[in-house]
């Protein structure tokens, strides 16, 4: 969730703000980190998503609507529905989050902790 983020930044031109050791260890085709120096602690992972999808949040909505109407450059998603950028910053912010928060929300279950809502 949190390196998902800069591929927001990217379709706005703007500078990405994961650490680049986050995308070789989790990005898409990575293995499993096993090093403990790549895994970021639980505090500094929620501060990094709560801010940078805050701000990418706003830089969406300020975004130039010819700039959003341009195809996406994300390999991974070429053969799927979403084409443009703005189709992409969507995703991101919305059904890919929403995705993963509900698979922590069934993990939670699963180990026997109580709902979130």
């Amino acid at each position: 969730m949190a390196i998902a983020v800069d591929y927001g930044f990217i379709q706005l031109n703007l500078p990405t703000e994961a650490p680049k050791i986050w995308h070789q260890a989790y990005g898409p085709g990575s293995e499993p980190a096993s090093s403990k120096d790549i895994r970021p602690e639980k505090d500094e992972l929620v501060r990094f998503i709560d801010e940078n999808y805050e701000k990418l949040s706003r830089a969406a909505l300020a975004g130039d609507a010819t700039q959003l109407a341009i195809a996406h450059t994300v390999p991974l998603l070429a053969d799927t529905p979403i084409k443009t950028r703005g189709d992409l910053l969507a995703h991101i912010l919305a059904t890919h989050f929403a995705s993963h928060v509900g698979q922590l929300s069934s993990w939670r279950r699963l180990l026997g902790m109580p709902p979130l809502f």
